[in-house]
C-alpha cells in the first residue's frame, strides 16, 4: 500500500504544476484558434472583393 501512497502524493504534487501548464496550453490555443480564424474571414473578404471587381 505505500506504492499507492506515493502516486496519490506524485499525482496530486503534478496535478497542482500541470493546472497552471494547462491553463496556458489552452488559452494559447484558444488565441492561436481566434487569430486563426480572423486571418481566414480576412482571407474570405478580399477573395470576395477580388471576385467583385
Amino acid at each position: 500500500m505505500p506504492m499507492t501512497d506515493f502516486m496519490v502524493k506524485f499525482f496530486w504534487r503534478l496535478k497542482k504544476m500541470t493546472l497552471m501548464s494547462v491553463l496556458s496550453f489552452a488559452l494559447a490555443l484558444f488565441m492561436l484558434v481566434a487569430v486563426w480564424s480572423l486571418i481566414e474571414i480576412q482571407l474570405e473578404s478580399k477573395k470576395k472583393e477580388i471576385i467583385e471587381s
